[in-house]
């Protein structure tokens, strides 16, 4: 679910009330300061959310993350209180383990710098056993094949490129990509896919 939780929210209480799910990440849930907690709060989850902050984009973007409050989650601020607006983490800690959830939005129109951050958060994560990470989001690299491992811009191979160098890092950090279906549609986009590290 994106492009605005708030206009579908009633729609996305059924849905996880109906499913009980354990973990929902959400991206681009456009919601800002001046939407408080209680309006996209869902009754048995606790929340952890991170709006888009910008003075050049007003529209768009922002993450949540929410966890059944039966179980026992924390915010992981020092990765989430980072240069990069639109990544949050928490810790869901189990019996025996951990669980990192990391819910990132990389926009299209990010800049290259920006860009770099997420790569050094997730290095980070992946080299420190803190548990089992599981990386959800939309990291709009549409020119990534999963399946053969690399970067095709139509125009050949993309060595050098943004999405060769996060296809070098998923594949230096370990990390498997899980979701081989694409979850959403734009008319005349390629949809980008979902990176979760379990």
């Amino acid at each position: 679910m994106s492009n605005s939780v708030i206009s579908k929210i009633d729609e996305l209480r059924d849905r996880v009330l109906s499913e009980a799910f354990d973990v929902i990440a959400i991206t681009e849930t456009w919601a800002t300061e001046d939407v408080s907690d209680c309006e996209l709060v869902i009754d048995g989850y606790v929340m952890y959310r991170k709006d888009r902050q910008s003075d050049v984009y007003t529209r768009g973007g922002g993450v949540m993350i929410m966890v059944k409050d039966s179980l026992q989650s924390k915010p992981l601020l020092q990765l989430t209180n980072s240069k990069f607006q639109e990544l949050i983490w928490c810790q869901i800690d189990l019996d025996n383990s951990s669980l990192i959830f990391g819910a990132c939005y990389r926009s299209t129109a990010s800049t290259p710098e920006n860009a770099k951050e997420p790569f050094h958060l997730i290095k980070r994560v992946t080299n420190v056993s803190l548990g089992t990470q599981i990386i959800l989001g939309d990291f709009n690299y549409p020119d990534i094949d999963y399946r053969y491992l690399i970067v095709d811009h139509g125009l050949g191979l993309g060595v050098g490129s943004e999405a060769s160098r996060f296809l070098d890092m998923v594949c230096d950090t370990g990390i498997h990509q899980h979701v081989r279906e694409f979850t959403r549609y734009r008319e005349g986009q390629n949809p980008s896919l979902q990176i979760i590290n379990v």
